[in-house]
């Protein structure tokens, strides 16, 4: 089962499929609350179907770029960053994600 919506509908889909016991594939988040996760993890702990959790931004160009710049520092990494939306490349566009500041953190202090 492949879950292929909005993601404030990820977790209560993901612990529908796995209480009919379908093997889930989501893209991240799976959940967005502690008590959504808990949810989940609970339901795939019960369930007979598995769930996986995609992370398709890995392949985004400036993902891989950095992992290419980071090749050449020396280890341990310790690393936190955010790849910013909206890209300045698409600053005024009217997308989904621009106009919900909840899920976007578009407008949050």
């Amino acid at each position: 089962m492949a879950k292929l919506n909005k993601q404030d509908l990820h977790a209560r889909l993901i612990v529908e499929s796995l209480n009919s016991g379908k093997w889930v594939f989501c893209e991240k988040p799976m959940a967005e609350t502690e008590e959504e996760t808990r949810a989940v993890l609970a339901a795939e702990e019960s369930s007979k179907g598995k769930l996986a959790i995609g992370f398709n931004r890995r392949f985004a160009p400036a993902y891989a770029r950095a992992i290419q710049l980071m090749q050449k520092v020396p280890r341990p990494w310790y690393i936190n960053y955010r790849l910013m939306y909206p890209s300045p490349q698409k600053q005024g566009e009217k997308t989904f994600y621009s106009t919900q500041p909840r899920l976007s953190g578009v407008g949050r202090p």
